[in-house]
């Protein structure tokens, strides 16, 4: 069924394209999701999209989140030299 010139398939609740699309997928993100609703609107497409997002945002957020454990050490082992250390015996 095609509506409004590119719309086609069954439509769920969510999907009005009324310009909250941005927050419905930082709402899939968070964990915020109907599955059974989206697997009976579209049964294969939905699905398979589905996950494919959910494998997309969990790859960028590992990533973000190594990345800001990486810029941490980095600054520690930077600023290491500069720290008194009084367990040293030896210097």
């Amino acid at each position: 069924m095609i509506r409004d010139g590119w719309r086609v398939g069954p439509r769920t609740e969510r999907s009005d394209f009324s310009g909250v699309e941005a927050g419905s997928l930082f709402s899939l993100a968070l964990g915020d999701f109907d599955f059974h609703a989206l697997s009976v609107a579209q049964p294969v497409l939905g699905p398979l999209f589905f996950f494919f997002f959910i494998a997309i945002i969990f790859v960028g957020m590992q990533t973000m989140f190594l990345t800001i454990i990486c810029e941490a050490f980095t600054i520690v082992r930077g600023n290491i030299e500069y720290q008194k250390n009084d367990y040293e015996v030896v210097r």
